[in-house]
């Protein structure tokens, strides 16, 4: 994981932490830097609770989405953010 800057987009979203982590799981496979962030009270919820029903995101850089969005999408198809191109 890295910090985000201007030049990420967004990836992919979901309220389900299993699909971030497969996702996570997924481009660390495959060496792309991405950022998650959690919206709201999710990242405290997660925390005590170990699941939050807040969105969660995943942001990877501009010249790594192409490459991310064939990977992430052959599993996902649903939850691809296709505009932020």
């Amino acid at each position: 994981m890295k910090k985000q800057d201007e030049k990420d987009v967004e990836l992919f979203s979901s309220i389900l932490e299993n699909e971030i982590k497969q996702v996570c799981s997924l481009l660390e496979d495959n060496k792309i830097p991405f950022v998650r962030k959690d919206y709201g009270s999710g990242s405290y919820m997660n925390l005590y609770y170990g699941q939050s029903l807040q969105e969660k995101k995943i942001f990877v850089n501009k010249k790594d989405y192409d490459k991310a969005l064939e990977i992430v999408s052959s599993v996902f198809s649903s939850s691809i953010s296709e505009d932020s191109n």
